[in-house]
């Protein structure tokens, strides 16, 4: 069992998420990236379906709509789409029963045109989604499969806990974000395509009726729903074990010294220096926590881990919440 050597808590948890950034900075293996925009994904060792959602930037729901998965189980080689087929690559090949392929193809419909120059035209701006009671950054980065050092990054004036009913600002792929209005939109098309009332859209705008005029730009209020999204599930769930006071000091399997100051822990299988997020339900904490040791030693339980953080999930050793949540955040793909 082994630690960070004499690094504060403080220090330790600012390395672990620098560790996440770069991680998630890094280029994934993809598979292929052909002319439609249908990039795929090799699982690789190590994955799981929650981790490379966080390396595409993405949610494990929607891998597993685009790959037709029933669970979160996935096989080393195989092959996953990491992104949605575009409009163009889902009308598929021309039908041989149908002319045999000689006629031209059909010209898109101009409201399809329009579809296209109105996504083209639509800046990209973060979106905003409405928080709810006791509401963490990282609670919400959980349930939209995003990273919370993205939300921290876009919420840098936002203290925990967060306010009920507070906006929070979130990427731009989970907020509307803002529209730019084309010929032949009206205020009700538009409130429809986004999910969202006129009522709403007129206040959001401040519009004193449903006048508006091509090329203006309307501020599509948070799509609050979006907040409730459930989490993705947890690679592990159960009661951890703490180390003991005695093992302060001692060598882990990785090298490094234990300190019971430092957020660490073990893991059968995980590289040295990978990354996971403990995560208690009954009060909604959270710890990220570094990987030095294998383990465990003690039956049913999913890990170890350090006294800061047992002490920051708010338990001890002795009394262990048997629902704690282990997910993988981060795979050191460099050690084993």
């Amino acid at each position: 069992m082994r630690a960070i050597v004499s690094i504060s808590p403080r220090l330790a948890l600012v390395a672990s998420m620098t560790a996440v950034l770069l991680a998630w900075g890094a280029v994934p293996v993809l598979a292929q990236d052909t002319g439609d925009d249908e990039a795929t994904y090799t699982v690789q060792a190590g994955d799981t379906l929650f981790g490379i959602a966080q390396r595409f930037g993405t949610s494990v729901r929607s891998l597993k709509k685009w790959n037709d998965l029933d669970g979160a189980g996935i096989q080393v080689g195989q092959t996953l789409r990491v992104r949605p087929l575009s409009p163009s690559s889902s009308q598929g090949e021309p039908d041989a029963d149908a002319g045999g392929g000689e006629e031209p193809p059909e010209r898109p419909s101009a409201d399809a045109e329009d579809a296209a120059e109105t996504e083209r035209d639509t800046i990209k701006a973060p979106g905003r989604i409405i928080a709810d009671a006791g509401d963490t950054l990282v609670d919400i980065a959980l349930r939209l499969g995003t990273t919370a050092d993205t939300l921290f990054a876009l919420n840098d004036s936002i203290r925990s806990p967060i306010e009920e009913g507070q906006g929070v600002l979130v990427p731009s792929r989970f907020g509307a974000g803002s529209h730019v209005v084309q010929p032949g939109e009206t205020l009700y098309s538009i409130a429809g395509a986004y999910g969202v009332s006129v009522r709403a859209l007129q206040s959001e705008n401040d519009l004193e009726d449903a006048t508006i005029n091509p090329g203006q730009r309307l501020d599509i209020p948070g799509n609050t729903s979006r907040g409730k999204i459930e989490p993705p599930e947890p690679d592990s769930t159960g009661p951890v074990a703490v180390y003991p006071t005695a093992f302060e000091g001692r060598l882990t399997a990785s090298g490094e010294t234990y300190d019971p100051a430092t957020f660490t822990g073990s893991h059968p299988t995980l590289p040295y220096g990978s990354i996971v997020l403990l995560s208690h339900p009954g009060n909604r904490r959270h710890s990220f926590l570094r990987i030095i040791d294998r383990g465990p030693v003690e039956d049913n339980v999913i890990m170890d881990v350090s006294k800061a953080v047992a002490q920051h999930l708010g338990f001890t050793a002795s009394d262990s919440p048997d629902d704690l949540q282990l997910r993988i955040v981060w795979v050191n793909e460099t050690r084993r």
